[in-house]
């Protein structure tokens, strides 16, 4: 009777893998380029197109934000790789996030507040982060403005400090433990964030489970 069933159970799972294998993935035929570029890319970290087809592309491995025509035959630098410019990119990627209208958000690390950029790219105005200590939060790339205008961004790790003013890590001792070091738990998911521009209010709207 085992060596029948054991029969079975291959024959079952024979019948399985080759059903699976029936079903092949299917072949998308991509249709051909209607338009190129000639212009060098380093690395795009965003492309945003605006409701003329015009396509603002973060060119991040360039530091530098390019505004290219719909046809792609031209390109202006509205973001430059310029060290010590008023629109300079600054020395690490930052994200390029779809505000209102054709209008952007780019990150600027070098001032730590936010460049609205108009439907042309130009710096309209510079707006402050709702909440400061969060800016390295949103110099990553997994943050977006949600249809009110308000950012919606990864909230990640929070050292919390003690008494002392020292972080909570393996090392420092805690007060009241006769300088016994304090081991912190990693939790085991970081807050999605959703802050608004207007009041500076922030609040907690999910949680992103962590891998491992």
């Amino acid at each position: 009777m085992r060596s029948t069933s054991f029969a079975a159970l291959c024959l079952a799972a024979t019948a399985v893998q080759a059903a699976a294998q029936d079903k092949k993935v299917p072949i998308v035929e991509l249709a051909p380029a209607a338009a190129r570029t000639t212009d060098k890319i380093a690395g795009i970290l965003n492309v945003r197109q605006l409701s003329d087809k015009r396509l603002l592309v973060n060119d991040a491995g360039s530091r530098r934000v390019l505004l290219f025509d719909s046809t792609l035959t031209h390109s202006t630098v509205v973001i430059d790789s310029v060290a010590g410019a008023p629109n300079s990119y600054g020395p690490f990627g930052s994200p390029l996030l779809a505000y209102f209208g054709d209008s952007s958000l780019f990150v600027d690390r070098n001032s730590q507040s936010f460049l609205v950029l108009d439907q042309n790219g130009k710096v309209a105005r510079v707006m402050a982060p709702p909440r400061p200590q969060d800016f390295a939060a949103l110099s990553g790339s997994q943050s977006a403005i949600d249809n009110k205008g308000r950012l919606v961004y990864s909230g990640g790790l929070t050292i919390r400090n003690n008494a002392a003013g020292r972080g909570n890590v393996p090392g420092n001792p805690v007060p009241g433990t006769a300088g016994a070091p304090q081991i912190p738990t990693i939790p085991d998911s970081a807050p999605v964030l959703r802050a608004d521009f207007e009041s500076r209010a922030t609040d907690t709207v999910g949680r992103v489970k962590l891998p491992g």
